[in-house]
């Protein structure tokens, strides 16, 4: 079986374990049509990056199990972690973000806002991140940038 059929595949199999059709998964994407989806699980097309972002959204699975890059649990998507240590403690687990599609949801939501509303969400979020800590880890990360750069 080719990479183009095993992604058609996963794709095929995570749809129809929801109960969806074509249509539903097209419309839950936002992105895609419903021709094109069938191309991809009858194999005839790949999806791109983009594109496998937005059905591992609507599938709740990773981008990187849509397209055979990782065979692990497809059932929830990976937790991300931080790569590097901070200097100051560790931000409360309860405000990291816990998911790929909720970092995914978050994109689209401030890719959708008006610039003058985007301005407003980075400023609540500074100020959130303050009252958390936050700033001075990314105060260091900064510093630590300069030195390096």
């Amino acid at each position: 079986m080719s990479t183009k059929e095993k992604i058609g595949k996963r794709i095929r199999e995570k749809r129809e374990e929801k109960g969806w059709s074509l249509s539903k998964l097209a419309d839950e994407t936002e992105a895609l049509s419903k021709s094109r989806i069938s191309n991809y699980e009858h194999g005839r097309r790949t999806p791109g990056p983009d594109e496998a972002i937005a059905l591992a959204r609507a599938l709740k699975c990773t981008p990187a199990y849509i397209l055979c890059l990782d065979d692990g649990n497809n059932q929830a998507p990976v937790n991300l972690k931080y790569t590097e240590q901070p200097s100051v403690s560790e931000p409360d687990s309860s405000y990291k973000i816990e998911t790929e599609s909720d970092l995914f949801e978050l994109i689209d939501i401030y890719k959708k806002l008006p610039p003058e509303y985007r301005k407003q969400v980075i400023e609540s979020a500074e100020k959130i991140a303050g009252a958390h800590g936050l700033n001075e880890f990314k105060k260091s990360k900064l510093e630590s940038r300069k030195k390096t750069g």
